[in-house]
């Protein structure tokens, strides 16, 4: 039995992060993210686009199935997906490449999208509550592309030597930083954090 190893040998080097320090982003629907040194991400707007899919797709429920309209409107509503995606790639490319350049550690939140953004409806033995908000909700979640600005948050932080770390989210945006108090009237707003001193002084 031979076993053949191969060395490859190159005078390329890892890059050195040259921002220094940390900061931690918490996602959110108001704002896409809002990270800890006040820079806030705004939410991707497509409302133009998803208002003219929702009139297609009205159009299409009277369209006989693969006929020359329907796949018209079907190839229009396609189109229209491929805008909003191509819309979320653009700006989540233009804000990560110059974030990934200030910070050597970017934390964010290790969000279950997938379970996030279920359907409610479940089946027709139990059917779930408030199934059209939910799917609102659902949307919205979706929209905002989290999963992908995390990814390239990744590749783009170790071109730049750092590093992008994944925390869980239970309870962070109530726990105060310094003495580690939790309460949810910490954090009455997703952008403003005060400690519930009232409470906090019943408590003891």
């Amino acid at each position: 039995m031979y076993v053949m190893q191969h060395g490859l040998r190159t005078n390329q080097h890892l890059p050195q992060q040259t921002a220094k320090g940390g900061v931690a982003g918490d996602f959110g629907i108001v704002r896409r993210v809002t990270f800890s040194d006040d820079v806030v991400v705004p939410p991707i707007d497509v409302s133009w686009e998803e208002h003219r899919k929702k009139f297609y797709q009205r159009r299409l429920r009277n369209k006989r199935k693969f006929s020359q309209s329907w796949k018209k409107i079907v190839s229009k509503i396609s189109k229209l997906d491929r805008r909003i995606a191509n819309i979320r790639k653009d700006e989540t490319h233009k804000f990560t490449s110059a974030y990934s350049k200030n910070h050597a550690v970017i934390v964010l939140g290790d969000l279950d999208i997938k379970s996030m953004s279920a359907s409610a409806a479940r089946s027709t033995e139990k059917p779930g509550k408030r199934v059209k908000q939910k799917s609102g909700l659902n949307r919205a979640l979706l929209r905002q592309g989290w999963g992908e600005l995390g990814r390239q948050l990744e590749y783009k932080q170790l071109w730049q030597g750092g590093l992008v770390e994944y925390q869980s989210e239970a309870f962070s945006s109530q726990d105060c930083p310094k003495c580690s108090y939790r309460s949810p009237g910490n954090r009455k707003t997703q952008d403003r954090f005060a400690i519930a001193v009232f409470q906090r002084m019943r408590m003891r």
